[in-house]
């Protein structure tokens, strides 16, 4: 491995995230971010697309005005295996819509949860298959009795 292959994970990072940031503006998602500036990567387009494509998965199931945690760390490992280490996304998932009450009362967001649905939905499978071309793994699983998922993405580059 090259050191000019090397990026740090956070700029590269934030470059895949800007490429969401009207959406999330528009829809007052909050993202949080904690980032190991330790963490490099070795980019690449196929990795960048997977996790573009884990992006719009967040975005498709994440009801507005709600927060999308971000973090990453370096694994403990060799030099050898700089680039390696995880990113972690979590965030709220929408569920379903409560119908209207007698007085004819709909809540204004939908109701949170269904997140183990959202796991085995079709999109998930596109997201986990673009995972498959790259050097990483990823796991999906629900959390906060189902109204939460979270997404590691482990990165061996």
């Amino acid at each position: 491995m090259n050191p000019e292959d090397i990026v740090a994970s956070e700029a590269w990072l934030r470059t895949i995230l800007e490429r969401h940031r009207p959406e999330a503006k528009d829809r007052e998602l909050q993202v949080h971010m904690e980032l190991d500036p330790r963490f490099q990567i070795r980019p690449s387009v196929d990795l960048a697309n997977a996790v573009d494509g884990l992006l719009g998965f967040v975005l498709a199931t994440i009801p507005d005005g709600c927060e999308i945690f971000v973090a990453s760390t370096k694994n403990m490992a060799p030099v050898a295996r700089l680039g390696s280490g995880t990113l972690t996304l979590r965030w709220q998932v929408t569920g379903f819509e409560l119908p209207a009450s007698e007085g004819n009362v709909r809540p204004i967001r939908p109701v949170a949860g269904g997140a183990a649905s959202h796991l085995t939905s079709k999109p998930a499978q596109r997201v986990e298959a673009l995972f498959e071309a790259v050097p990483a793994a990823l796991e999906f699983s629900a959390a906060d009795g189902d109204r939460e998922l979270w997404a590691r993405v482990t990165i061996e580059s």
